[in-house]
């Protein structure tokens, strides 16, 4: 009975490994979001990916606000994994030719609010009330993976004491 309890017991190990490792990876790819990329006036950087995550609303829809914008004429586009794909205001742009939204501000000091709600970008210049995104947390939030580690490694801690306490017992 004790060697099939150590087997029991090494076969849930194993697989709070696995587990754990589909957890963590499941969160790594997630991490890279939606960016919003565009003009420097618009997005602060030029075209860059690794800038302006979205947030995660929570319901489906991204989000990011950008202040300050100065009047003008600006371009951008959502992306996501490093122009795996991205949208504009009419939907995919990638792989089908589609070019940037174009944003026409004529108010200098502007808010911007960019939305994305995963099949094409929307824009509201200067909201009247200002809505912050529901959620702050980015895409790919940690807690995911971290419950599935404390899942698993709670089942391997019950097998334990139990292998624990039937041997005691025999």
């Amino acid at each position: 009975m004790k060697k099939t309890m150590k087997k029991v017991l090494a076969a849930v190990l194993a697989a709070t490994m696995v587990i754990g490792m589909m957890a963590v990876s499941a969160f790594a790819a997630d991490t890279d979001g939606y960016h919003v990329c565009g003009d420097e006036g618009l997005c602060g950087t030029y075209w860059d990916t690794s800038d302006n995550l979205m947030t995660d609303n929570g319901d489906g829809t991204y989000s990011i606000t950008f202040t300050d914008i100065a009047a003008g004429s600006y371009e951008f586009k959502v992306e996501l994994n490093d122009w795996e794909e991205d949208w504009n205001l009419e939907g995919v742009a990638s792989g089908t030719g589609g070019g940037n939204a174009v944003l026409e501000i004529t108010e200098d000091n502007s808010t911007v609010v960019i939305s994305f709600d995963g099949e094409k970008a929307s824009v509201v210049v200067n909201p009247e009330t200002e809505n912050p995104p529901a959620g702050d947390t980015p895409t790919g939030d940690a807690s995911h993976a971290a419950l599935y580690v404390v899942i698993a490694a709670a089942a391997a801690a019950v097998l334990v004491a139990a292998s624990k306490k039937r041997t005691i017992e025999e």
